[in-house]
């Protein structure tokens, strides 16, 4: 309804029969052209239709002009209506005629693209708009005064109102089909997108593939060249003199206590010689380490300095410069720790020529090519494993991107059919 001035008269619309959709079978590269080919018939459609909208309103048009012009010399007969209704009357009488005159003195531009189409719908809206905000304005005054052309307006701009309608709903149509052709250009081209993450992936598998076979060999060759180590007679004999010398262990941590409980007796007056010692520097740093440990000290070479230490300590204690509870005992300790110091040593050292007999036989076998094979078999089996976790996330992002591919086919399988009235199955290329 235009102006609220009666029930809108009924518009009638045509039924379409409804038809069983046609089944086709496309590959992908097929689907742009079908969507070219529906824009192309949706545009040509729409502009054919308007046209014959356009026809239809600018005939309205025309006859809107005449009982506009009929309204503005007309004789409404209004000489005996009071001068403040006639002034009203006379307002709506100019401001109706004008406007129509206005609005509608320019027939319509012909149709020929959608461009055409779309401008014609915003020029035809806006023009009857303006004449209905106008008629509306002035109803009052036109209905009481003007009874025929009020019918006539009314008529006529419910008919452009249909007209408008339909238009409207024309290009509504459209345009959302046209978004719907874009979604399905959106899908292609993530198709397209998601084909080529796969493509990418298969290629990176199959790098993987090779790599870990790679990695096998590698791996393989390896382990070969660590059990022909093993095998060899120079490995077992490694193996026999490193238990050898692992049961050697037990015995020097005997030897270390026994040598060093000797000094551990004369630890006070020692301790104490440390800080008001004259000797010289390397001396006073070998006293150092004496007190500290001992065994570490105790060679032959370091023997003269060792006696040197321990006679000055005495000296220190007899002449009270350290003292003492007991003088002649810390002296006599003293004194016996100095005359079995060369066993000492000797018992050390004799430990270590038995000690430096195995260290010597474990140079006859290439440790270092031993353990460089043993850390390339651990850097292999990790590389293997980084590989295989490499494989399996990779599995799942293609499994994921198949799964999306498929989705999008269905996807675009339905959206073609709402695009077209036609079901498409999508084969593969």
């Amino acid at each position: 309804m235009v102006f609220g001035w009666g029930k809108k008269k009924d518009i009638i619309e045509e039924k379409i029969e409804s038809t069983e959709p046609i089944n086709s079978e496309i590959t992908l590269s097929e689907i742009p052209k079908i969507l070219a080919d529906i824009e192309q018939l949706r545009a040509k459609t729409l502009v054919s239709e308007i046209k014959v909208f356009r026809n239809k309103i600018d005939n309205d048009r025309k006859n809107l002009l005449i009982i506009a012009n009929e309204l503005k010399n007309a004789d409404l007969k209004t000489g005996d209506i009071d001068n403040h209704l006639k002034i009203i009357l006379n307002r709506a009488v100019s401001e109706v005629s004008s406007t129509i005159q206005k609005e509608f003195q320019t027939q319509f531009a012909e149709i020929n693209s959608l461009n055409g189409v779309f401008e014609f719908e915003k020029n035809a809206t806006k023009a009857i708009k303006k004449v209905v905000d106008v008629l509306r304005k002035h109803k009052t005054g036109i209905a009481l005064f003007a009874k025929k052309y009020a019918r006539k307006f009314k008529d006529d701009l419910e008919t452009l109102d249909s007209y408008l309608q339909e238009i409207k709903n024309l290009t509504s149509n459209y345009k959302a089909n046209q978004e719907f052709l874009s979604i399905i250009n959106e899908n292609l081209e993530k198709l397209t997108l998601t084909r080529s993450k796969i493509t990418t992936q298969n290629k990176r598998s199959l790098e993987l593939d090779n790599s870990l076979e790679q990695e096998h060999s590698k791996l393989d060759d390896l382990t070969k060249t660590e059990s022909k180590i093993k095998s060899s007679s120079e490995y077992n004999e490694y193996i026999e003199t490193m238990d050898k010398l692992d049961s050697l262990t037990p015995q020097e941590k005997k030897l270390r206590y026994n040598l060093d409980e000797y000094f551990v007796k004369i630890s006070r007056p020692l301790n104490k010689y440390v800080h008001i010692s004259s000797l010289d520097k390397p001396i006073k740093l070998l006293h150092e380490k004496l007190i500290e440990s001992p065994y570490d000290v105790l060679t032959e070479n370091n023997m003269p300095n060792i006696i040197t230490i321990l006679d000055s300590v005495k000296s220190a204690i007899s002449s009270g410069s350290i003292s003492v509870k007991d003088i002649e005992k810390s002296i006599e300790q003293i004194s016996n720790v100095k005359q079995i110091l060369p066993n000492l040593i000797n018992e050390k050292e004799n430990f270590f020529k038995n000690k430096s007999v195995y260290l010597e036989n474990l140079k006859k076998f290439d440790y270092d090519s031993f353990q460089s094979c043993k850390n390339a078999l651990e850097k292999s089996e990790k590389e293997i494993s980084s590989i295989k976790s490499k494989q399996d996330s990779l599995i799942k992002q293609i499994e994921d991107n198949e799964k999306i591919m498929s989705d999008i086919y269905h996807t675009l399988e339905i959206n073609l059919k709402s695009a077209s009235s036609i079901s498409y199955k999508i084969t593969p290329e």
